[in-house]
């Protein structure tokens, strides 16, 4: 059954920032809405069982193929890591964070992208094909992966920023400081980048046209665009937060824990990803007065 949520008209530009928070929450409860038609979920759900088969793999792997894999993500000798327990479970994080680099950049990004033109479609009152999704999103790929390498490069500087102060963490109150100040200036920058894939799409702009729109756009909204970063920052935080005891808790109670945690993981990412995603579109759409793209 298809669902087109109740659109309300609302220009939160220039109106302060409880406007623009509740505007985001709106967003976020139209998206949240739309999860009625089980189609708007797939290509994200699909992406999901990708990032499962993977830690399965990577557990199963052993001396051939998949071992040689493995290898090639992990940095200096870690490797040999592989070949012996526990070593090989407590692996498991880093492997998948180097991997997920590239698929970001050139899988994550097909997900997105469909999900973005099935969420249009729904609230727009339109058929929801999630062919006619994957067919528009790989019209526009090209554009799709130069917006991402912008936004993730810019991501990854600017959270990099606490870390180029010549101060030793172990002379600050707390060593995390260095690390919760990146993730600030990460959130702060990425609300700035939130709208280049629905406008990459929605408003078939060229890549650096689209960036170009998308700060715009963002900056308009910025309050909005925030608390949207901020709230599904929120839904991953408890396992981002237990990642960085996680292996001496493995180490303490048992290593097939660390297994257990990754899997949540791409869970919360996987449920804070549509909420971006989905909210961001909504969100885009109810701003500008587009109709959704024909998926």
């Amino acid at each position: 059954m298809e669902t087109t949520p109740r659109r309300v008209s609302a220009d939160i530009k220039g109106k302060g920032f409880a406007a623009g928070v509740r505007a985001a929450f709106r967003a976020l409860y139209e998206a949240i809405q739309i999860l009625q038609n089980s189609k708007v979920i797939l290509p994200l759900l699909a992406y999901f069982v990708i990032k499962i088969l993977l830690i399965i793999s990577f557990i199963e792997s052993g001396t051939g193929g998949l071992h040689a894999f493995w290898s090639y993500l992990l940095p200096g000798g870690q490797a040999d890591g592989l070949e012996h327990y526990p070593h090989h479970v407590m692996l498991l994080p880093l492997a998948m964070q180097r991997l997920d680099i590239a698929l970001d950049l050139f899988l994550h990004i097909i997900a997105q992208g469909m999900t973005v033109l099935l969420v249009a479609a729904v609230y727009s009152g339109k058929s929801a094909s999630v062919v006619s999704s994957f067919h528009g999103t790989m019209k526009r790929y090209g554009h799709l992966v130069v917006v991402m390498i912008v936004a993730l490069a810019a991501i990854f500087i600017v959270a990099n920023i606490p870390y180029l102060i010549p101060i030793s963490p172990e002379s600050l109150p707390h060593r995390h400081i260095p690390t919760a100040a990146g993730i600030l200036f990460g959130l702060i920058i990425q609300a700035f980048f939130i709208f280049a894939v629905p406008i990459v799409l929605l408003s078939t702009r060229p890549a650096f046209g689209a960036l170009l729109d998308n700060f715009r756009f963002a900056f308009r909204n910025y309050t909005a665009s925030l608390t949207l970063a901020l709230v599904t920052f929120i839904v991953s935080l408890p396992t981002f937060l237990l990642g960085f005891k996680s292996q001496v808790i493995a180490l303490r109670l048992f290593p097939e824990l660390l297994i257990y945690i990754q899997i949540t993981t791409e869970l919360l990412q996987f449920i804070s990803t549509y909420l971006l995603v989905g909210g961001v579109t909504v969100l885009f759409l109810r701003e500008t007065g587009r109709p959704g793209a024909d998926s």
